[in-house]
């Protein structure tokens, strides 16, 4: 089972479908994403709290290759350890 406090904690390699496709920034169209995760509160991603919108975020990658997943917009989240060896995930790490 996902520990959610270890994951926003420590982060973890995660397999993430989104809802919808998403544009990387390779240019290239993506319905999941694979990478190192953390949540984070909306407030520290964005500055300030939003209302009536997401209230968390799921970071993949760091630094300057991290992408921020509403969390009303994943719609599977798996522990994956090994990174996925096809190209229809964008892959962060």
């Amino acid at each position: 089972m996902l520990d959610f406090k270890q994951l926003q904690e420590e982060g973890e390699f995660l397999l993430v479908e989104t809802d919808d496709w998403f544009t990387a920034p390779n240019g290239q169209k993506f319905k999941s994403v694979w990478g190192k995760c953390k949540v984070l509160d909306a407030k520290d991603i964005l500055g300030f709290k939003p209302s009536q919108s997401t209230n968390w975020y799921l970071q993949i990658g760091d630094n300057e290759k991290a992408m921020f997943v509403a969390g009303c917009r994943i719609h599977y989240a798996h522990v994956c350890l090994k990174q996925p060896s096809g190209n229809d995930t964008y892959k962060i790490g």
